[in-house]
């Protein structure tokens, strides 16, 4: 199969958070830096994928995929889109900023997953019964499908996962699907994590 690349979806500055999900310091760097790390153990090339604002800040050492502008504003279909527009001839893992609790180990059970009948992969809610759409493989041959969609002003991966019957993962530990939304959120995943390392 082809190579993959990682994305790591930063998304805009959350309402209920108030604040930039991507800065988040769970793990003593700025969320976004640390599953940028963690997807180069495991990916061909890593990129953040950002709206221009983010971009002003990120440090020169970390490549960056600007939301395209015919993308912008429809969510994390914009990320995956601008990342195939650039570089379609790759397979691209995607991991939203919201999960704090990803290990490299979680993310290698994804790539061990790819099957080359299967245009993507994903991790998936047993108990609320969705796929995961930033936690998943999108094929590079799933791009025209992608855009498609978009034309039709689908936004939304999670149908498109549902649509093409994408592989279902199921993660290590359901903790693995905890996205944080919210500053309480954030202070008890915070606590959660400074217990475990100690």
């Amino acid at each position: 199969m082809n190579q993959i690349y990682g994305l790591v979806i930063c998304g805009g500055k959350s309402s209920r958070m108030g604040a930039d999900k991507s800065l988040l310091n769970y793990h003593g760097m700025p969320q976004r830096y640390y599953l940028y790390e963690m997807l180069g153990m495991i990916c061909e090339k890593v990129f953040l994928s950002c709206n221009r604002e983010q971009a002003n800040s990120v440090s020169g050492k970390y490549n960056v995929i600007l939301d395209a502008p015919q993308y912008e504003n429809i969510g994390p279909m914009a990320a995956l889109l601008s990342a195939f527009e650039l570089h379609n001839d790759f397979s691209y893992l995607t991991v939203g900023c919201d999960y704090p609790f990803i290990k490299k180990e979680d993310l290698q059970k994804l790539i061990d997953a790819r099957n080359e009948n299967s245009m993507a992969a994903s991790f998936f809610n047993i108990h609320a019964s969705i796929y995961e759409p930033l936690l998943a493989i999108y094929e590079n041959k799933s791009f025209g499908q992608v855009k498609k969609n978009f034309k039709e002003k689908k936004y939304s991966l999670r149908y498109f996962l549902e649509e093409i019957n994408a592989a279902k993962i199921f993660p290590i530990s359901p903790d693995v699907l905890t996205g944080i939304n919210t500053k309480e959120q954030y202070e008890e995943a915070l606590k959660r994590i400074l217990t475990q390392n100690n």
